[in-house]
């Protein structure tokens, strides 16, 4: 676990999600963990916020307003300057179908939700980068 910690400890987050609750859980969760955490409510502000800063991983919800995160994937895919960054779909719908769709979209991996955290954390930190002490 201490390696996990390791990787997420300092990482910036990009936290695409709508519903309130799940925010303020995620990020609570994530900042405790060391991860310095930026919210976007939908797949458009997600992508506003790309071309403003750099992320090591995106969190993305596949349902939300405006743009959801499948189509928000694909546009992240389609330019060159984020086509690097780790896009994990975070989803309720946990079918093989949903992951299918995730994953054809360009997303990296998939996490349903709701998550242990332990195991949330293990899935999280194989994407980020290995930080220099």
């Amino acid at each position: 676990m201490l390696g996990v910690r390791a990787r997420i400890d300092g990482a910036h987050i990009l936290l695409a999600e709508d519903n309130e609750l799940g925010q303020e859980a995620i990020t609570r969760f994530l900042e405790l963990a060391g991860a310095k955490v930026w919210l976007a409510r939908n797949g458009k502000e997600a992508l506003d916020l790309l071309h403003h800063a750099h992320f090591d991983c995106v969190l993305m919800d596949v349902q939300m307003p405006v743009m959801d995160g499948l189509e928000a994937t694909r546009l992240i895919r389609s330019t060159n300057a984020f086509a690097g960054i780790p896009v994990i779909a975070m989803t309720g719908d946990a079918s093989n179908e949903s992951r299918q769709r995730c994953l054809a979209a360009g997303m990296d991996d998939f996490i349903p939700k709701p998550f242990m955290p332990g195991k949330f954390l293990d899935e999280l930190s194989k994407w980020l980068p290995t930080r220099k002490t």
